[in-house]
């Protein structure tokens, strides 16, 4: 095992309430290492990147100033900053937003019909966001968004309009249009298979909402064209066109029924490629019925088609959810699909159970648990198997008080491949396993002291068992000045 030098970095953040309703906020070296691990997610036969909501502080607060219909600003995309500036305020009916960041590592996502894929490259650039809106009638509003990234030999701008329109309690309207210039390095071009040379795109969306007390409903439009890039954003999926059309029938139960609530839901989705060819179509019909210990019962049917490598399949799958109280303090349940499945490394259907527990259980007023996982099994149409895959996130946090709690974290993923069925070859085992020990003191949001341990254990074919892959020790100290 190999020792590391011990890293010291500060960090200065001052907020600025310049008036009541507008504040500056200036950073340096801010949140260099995420403190809370993310929630583990399984990666195993998806086509597009995974999605991890951002967790730091200083990107928190004012989140909502850029906000749109569409999620063209993601801040986890800004990963290792040196330098942040952020002003925020609402002046009368006028909201408007300005963020600047200077990173030192380059995450780029490369989106397409099918599927996504993304680098890291060491070098450092400039991140700029600007949106503004003004309000207008009940609630609603029209706006515009600008973001730049601008590093050597990339950049990516993307600007436009956006609108939300409320007519009444029951029905709203948005719509948004963006579009985007694009440049990579040559060598990142090449391998990753995208333009050489300068490249534009553009998005759109109109959306329609109706919700009273006994329906709701929407119908939804989607466009991309394959040049759209959102760098700053988090679109994985471009090159085509979708429309979306929900209508769901609401019961409410009376004081002398056993049910509170009973949902009748239907789904219809269609996408296309952005030269007209299917990509997938499905139509649902769920049910749902709440009931006694704050319990919520739904079933979901479907059926439909998708496209993998040029092959159309037809796919159904049943889909069943749960959940219950059946104490004060506890809350359990889980999420079963069983049905047809596309094996995506092999081009072929499949059969596939999935299931998602989860379990909130406020043992008592100080000590929190909650665990979540997944469990996936494939097999081939056959019979064979193709794979088995879990990943589990238990947390126990001790709240000693409001400002402090020690949570200890456990995550553990596995993977078991039937490398006999795969056209490539694949690891037959693959495991991960992380440990995070936490200690937390908070004044304020930007106020903060954190000490830990953490490490890492990594297992496949290559290695006799689970490996340390990392360990570390660490400390955080954050002040905030507010002026």
């Amino acid at each position: 095992m190999i020792s590391g030098d011990a890293e010291v970095e500060a960090g200065v953040s001052i907020r600025w309430g310049i008036t009541p309703d507008l504040t500056a906020n200036l950073t340096i070296n801010p949140d260099f290492s995420q403190v809370e691990a993310d929630v583990a997610q399984l990666d195993v036969n998806n086509r597009f990147a995974l999605f991890y909501p951002e967790a730091r502080p200083f990107f928190l607060e004012g989140a909502d100033y850029f906000k749109t219909p569409l999620q063209a600003v993601f801040t986890r995309t800004v990963d290792d900053p040196a330098v942040g500036a952020k002003l925020t305020g609402k002046r009368g009916n006028n909201t408007f937003g300005v963020f600047a960041a200077r990173d030192k590592v380059t995450n780029l996502l490369f989106p397409g019909p099918f599927g996504s894929d993304s680098t890291s490259l060491d070098e450092a650039y400039t991140s700029l966001v600007g949106r503004y809106s003004r309000g207008f009638g009940n609630a609603s509003s029209f706006g515009g968004l600008v973001t730049v990234r601008d590093g050597d030999n990339y950049h990516n701008y993307v600007g436009g309009v956006d609108g939300t329109w409320r007519i009444n309690d029951q029905h709203e309207v948005q719509i948004q249009y963006l579009k985007s210039k694009t440049e990579y390095p040559n060598d990142i071009a090449v391998e990753f298979d995208q333009p050489i040379d300068e490249f534009d795109g553009s998005s759109k969306m109109a959306a329609y909402y109706y919700n009273s007390r006994n329906w709701w409903g929407n119908l939804k439009y989607f466009e991309s064209s394959t040049g759209f890039r959102a760098d700053s954003g988090f679109e994985p999926q471009v090159g085509g066109d979708s429309q979306h059309v929900n209508l769901a029938r609401v019961w409410h139960g009376g004081d002398k029924k056993w049910w509170r609530r009973i949902v009748l839901h239907a789904e219809h989705n269609v996408v296309h490629e952005e030269s007209g060819p299917l990509i997938e179509q499905n139509s649902s019909l769920r049910l749902g019925v709440g009931g006694p210990l704050q319990s919520w019962l739904q079933i979901r049917l479907r059926t439909g088609s998708e496209m993998a490598d040029g092959v159309l399949f037809d796919v159904s799958d049943i889909g069943l959810y749960a959940e219950f109280r059946p104490l004060g303090g506890i809350s359990v349940g889980s999420y079963m699909q069983y049905g047809d499945q596309i094996d995506f490394a092999n081009t072929r259907l499949g059969d596939q159970l999935y299931l998602e527990p989860f379990l909130n259980w406020n043992i008592n007023r100080h000590l929190l648990m909650r665990l979540q996982g997944a469990i996936v099994s494939m097999d081939t149409k056959q019979g064979e198997k193709i794979f088995d895959a879990s990943v589990f996130d238990a947390r126990l946090t001790w709240q000693f008080n409001l400002r402090s709690f020690v949570r200890l974290t456990l995550q553990r993923s596995d993977i078991s491949r039937n490398p006999d069925v795969y056209i490539d070859t694949v690891d037959e085992q693959s495991k991960n396993m992380g440990r995070q020990l936490l200690y937390s003191y908070k004044i304020n949001p930007q106020t903060v002291f954190f000490l830990g341990y953490s490490d890492q254990y990594v297992d496949d074919d290559d290695l006799d068992g689970l490996t340390v892959s990392g360990r570390s020790l660490f400390m955080k100290i954050g002040y905030a000045w507010n002026l």
